[in-house]
């Protein structure tokens, strides 16, 4: 991670100085709430690089083919999995979310709704980490009191729910308590083979894994 500073009285910053490198953020000190409006509003619609802004800091990333293969599998699969279970949700991808009031913004890598719609925060978000520990964007969904984040890493799914006004590992998602986060883990894996082939395979898991339980006494 690159660290850079800059003084919120300055002129706004522009992209061009800063070399993004996928999957290794940059972090842009002292820009305050306005700075972070300026960079959202100079990037456009491109929507890259993504920003997360918090505690008076932005964090720029551009994203690695692998973190995106990943990403998407990830999303589908879960989708795949509340239709099953008759989840209702919303999916609202990498939409920015700004909160004024607590000087936070993010971008999800995915993010969800469950039952009715809402704007003012996602339920779930879904963060993949490639190079550099997802837990340290935790602060800023907990501005936005996101009950749930699901970070991929180094394989595995690892769920933190808030409660007590603070995040904490557990071992089964409090909001989607059917998901077995271990089979979901497996096919993610997978990210390199062909969707279509990905995703059938893994309706057909989520479907087996249903007969069994409903077998069970």
């Amino acid at each position: 991670m690159v660290a850079m500073s800059m003084n919120q009285s300055a002129a706004p910053v522009s992209l061009g100085p800063y070399l993004l490198t996928a999957d290794e953020p940059v972090v842009i000190e002292g820009l305050g709430w306005s700075g972070y409006e300026t960079l959202l509003a100079m990037r456009g619609e491109k929507r890259r690089p993504r920003m997360i802004f918090f505690d008076g800091a932005v964090e720029l990333m551009a994203l690695s083919k692998r973190h995106e293969r990943v990403r998407f599998v990830c999303g589908r699969l879960l989708e795949i999995y509340m239709l099953e279970l008759g989840v209702p949700f919303s999916g609202y991808g990498q939409t920015t979310y700004k909160a004024s009031h607590a000087s936070a913004g993010f971008e999800a890598d995915e993010c969800y709704v469950l039952g009715e719609q809402r704007d003012d925060r996602p339920d779930l978000v879904l963060e993949v980490v490639c190079t550099n520990g997802g837990r340290g964007k935790l602060g800023v969904y907990k501005a936005f009191g996101v009950p749930e984040v699901w970070i991929w890493e180094s394989g595995a799914l690892q769920v933190y729910a808030l409660g007590g006004g603070q995040y904490e590992a557990v071992a089964r998602s409090r909001l989607l308590p059917g998901v077995d986060l271990e089979l979901l883990a497996r096919f993610i894996e997978r990210a390199e083979e062909l969707d279509s082939e990905t995703m059938r395979a893994f309706r057909d898991a989520v479907r087996a894994r249903g007969s069994v339980l409903d077998a069970e006494p």
